[in-house]
Parts: C-alpha cells; structure tokens; sequence
C-alpha cells in the first residue's frame, strides 16, 4: 500500500502477481480511500488473506469479502495506523513495564520539555555528537609515541640548552696539546710513508750504462 494525503482517494494497493508457467508478471493499482473497500482476493488466492490483513494494520484500508479482517501486525487496542503520513511518529500510546503494578502498562504519550531536544545545527558543520560508550572505542596511544608541545616548552628548551652548552671545539683536534709550533708535531709535512725512497740494490743485479739493470 502507499498513501497520498494530497490525493481524493489517498490510498492506493498495490498487486504484484507472477506466473511461473506462463513467466508473466502483471502489476495492479487500486485507488481508494477511507470508507470504499477494496474488493478481497482471498477468493483466487486465500495467502493474500494476510497481506490484506498488514493493509488494513498500516493503513486502514478495508477490504470487502476478507472473512478474517483484523490487525495482525500492532496490539488489538492500538489507535491508529502507522503506516499513514498523518500518523505521529511518536504515537498516542506508550507501553512500558510498571514496577508498581508489576506487570505492563498503556499510558498516553506525554512528552515533557526537558526531554525535548532543539539541535538546528548540521552534522556537517561542526557539531559534534558524543553518544554513551563513545569513549570506549577511543584508539590508545601507541608506545613512545611523542608528546605534542607547546611554545612555552620549545622556549624553555632553548633555553635549557644554551645555559649547558658545550664549549667550542678546538680548530685543530688532532694537535697535541703539549706541542706549541707545527716543526715539532709535524703537521702539514707529507707522510713519510709516501715518499720516494732508494731502492736496496741486489748483488746479482748489474746497473747498464742507460740506467737500468740487467741480470
């Protein structure tokens, strides 16, 4: 079913059948409203007794031939039909368990002001909604994972820093301390492992008149 409050004849059902030897689907529309009844089906097909029977729950439409047309769907003293667009979403009726009568109770639907609430403001735009159990599901921290700071702890910082900072390091690590001139360490003078040096001569080698030396 669907309604259409702006329509004469607001409700509208809906058959949807299927022909499985035939492979033909086939699709009706019956417009109402209130008062007319639909004419029943149950006749062709009995299982539409209790579709019909959700129709009626939701929306109030009557059907003309059902033999079994009550609620199936909400409480035999249920006010209204649901399914409606002028249906409260609220309802008129609360049901709940009463420690005092210990069993449950039907009472009108009574919605004090504390309990209403006016949030205009969009999802989107900034608000934020902070449900019960929310800090459950809060990520822990990961271990050694860095404390933010702030400017007052980076300025404290440098601070601290610069009042025990290490005196300079010398421009020449590598020099003696007890050596006053370069002649004595012998800084800037190439390795002496580097330099050209005689070579032995062996006995059984004759140096040549062009300087070389022949066996």
């Amino acid at each position: 079913g669907v309604d259409y409050p702006d329509r004469a004849e607001r409700f509208e059902v809906v058959y949807c059948m299927l022909s499985l030897t035939r492979n033909h689907r086939l699709r009706v529309h019956v417009a109402t409203d209130e008062d007319k009844p639909v004419p029943s089906v149950t006749d062709i097909w009995p299982v539409a007794g209790w579709l019909e029977r959700e129709v009626y729950d939701m929306y109030g439409v009557l059907f003309s031939g059902n033999p079994d047309l009550r609620r199936i769907l909400t409480d035999y003293g249920f006010r209204g039909h649901p399914q409606r667009k002028d249906f409260p979403l609220t309802g008129y009726v609360e049901l709940r368990y009463s420690e005092e009568a210990k069993r449950v109770v039907y009472e009108p639907v009574q919605l004090a002001q504390d309990f209403r609430t006016f949030d205009f403001m969009s999802p989107w735009e900034g608000a934020e909604y902070v449900l019960p159990g929310d800090e459950k599901g809060a990520l822990p921290q990961a271990k050694g994972a860095q404390t933010p700071l702030s400017a007052d702890t980076i300025v404290k910082a440098d601070a601290a820093q610069s009042a025990t900072k290490a005196p300079d390091a010398p421009s020449e690590p590598y020099a003696k301390k007890d050596v006053q001139n370069t002649s004595q360490s012998g800084a800037g003078e190439p390795d002496p492992g580097n330099q050209k040096q005689d070579k032995p001569v062996e006995s059984d080698v004759i140096p040549t008149k062009g300087g070389g030396q022949n066996q």
